[in-house]
């Protein structure tokens, strides 16, 4: 029988690494608007650290290639555990499992469900296992023989499908009626109004630099 707090992890774990994904997705559209202008050098030179300052070298220095690619790497990440096997192969024993979709489905009820559900699996398979190979031998091991591939495209669509697997769990396991939800459609407006307040007050700061600058000159 599946446990309220596991089924809670899973839905928070879910639910994170789809916000992760909606603020990297509308940050780099974002970005991309702006990052001829910002990443050009204003003196081509060497700085040293104690001569750093906020006029030399390219706006906003390191800040986005750290910024998209950590919030990048933190939805890659989630989406991975959340769709690792139940167990780790070294645990003969299974004596501690992930809380991953596939545990999750040995836990239900409901056999139909659960056969069901690894049924539709099968939709999504490519984009899970290209995330997966992108965490196992980029993220995680970092392999010098790893041909590298994008990440194939449907994740959209892999997390409205968990969306409404959720909603069906909850609906067949009525002790797991409050476990909290996935509300894709939130994440991605709340994600983007976000990301929208951080771009307003840039610019906004930039206006203000380049309004000074004029009045002083």
């Amino acid at each position: 029988m599946l446990d309220a707090e596991t089924f809670k992890k899973f839905t928070r774990q879910a639910n994170l690494s789809h916000q992760q994904f909606c603020v990297w997705f509308a940050f780099n559209n974002e970005y991309a608007k702006h990052q001829d202008r910002w990443n050009k050098f204003y003196p081509e030179s060497y700085f040293a650290p104690e001569d750093f300052d906020k006029t030399k070298g390219c706006k906003y220095k390191n800040f986005w290639g750290v910024t998209l690619a950590s919030t990048q790497h933190g939805w890659i990440l989630g989406i991975a555990r959340l769709f690792d096997p139940a167990f780790h192969p070294f645990d003969k024993k299974q004596e501690k499992p992930r809380i991953s979709f596939d545990y999750i489905l040995r836990r239900l009820n409901d056999q139909n469900l659960s056969d069901k559900l690894r049924q539709e699996l099968d939709w999504h398979k490519n984009v899970i296992e290209s995330v997966r190979k992108h965490r196992d031998n980029v993220l995680a091991h970092n392999d010098a023989s790893f041909d590298y591939k994008k990440i194939g495209p449907g994740i959209e669509n892999l997390f409205e499908w968990l969306e409404d697997v959720i909603s069906r769990i909850k609906k067949t396991e009525p002790h797991l009626s409050s476990c909290g939800v996935v509300n894709v459609k939130y994440h991605e407006k709340l994600s983007q109004c976000g990301v929208d307040e951080v771009f307003e007050t840039l610019l906004l700061g930039e206006k203000h630099e380049v309004d000074e600058s004029r009045r002083t000159s």
